[in-house]
C-alpha cells in the first residue's frame, strides 16, 4: 500500500479520515470536530487498553470502526482497505 500525500486543500467530501485511538480522550475530540461537517467518513482504529468504548457509544451509527493495534502494518492496511 502506497500513502500519497495530498497538497494542502486537496481533501474531498467522502474522503476516508483514519482516527488512530479514537476511543481515547484525544481521539474522540478529534471526532466531535469531524461529524457535524458531514464532509468526512470517519473510521476508526482503536485496540482499547485505554480508549473506553463509551467514549464513541455516541456516534456508532457515524463512524466505521476497526479494533486492532496502530502499531501493526497489517492492522493498518485492513482498517484502510475495508473503508474503501
Amino acid at each position: 500500500m502506497s500513502l500519497t500525500p495530498r497538497p494542502a486543500g486537496g481533501r474531498k467530501a467522502g474522503d476516508v479520515v483514519l482516527i488512530g485511538g479514537g476511543a481515547g480522550f484525544i481521539g474522540s475530540h478529534v471526532i466531535d470536530g469531524l461529524l457535524p461537517g458531514g464532509d468526512y467518513r470517519v473510521r476508526v482504529l482503536d485496540g482499547f487498553v485505554t480508549g473506553l468504548r463509551d467514549n464513541l457509544a455516541y456516534c456508532l451509527d457515524q463512524i466505521d470502526r476497526a479494533e486492532g493495534d496502530l502499531c501493526q502494518l497489517k492492522t493498518v492496511d485492513s482498517a484502510f482497505a475495508e473503508s474503501r
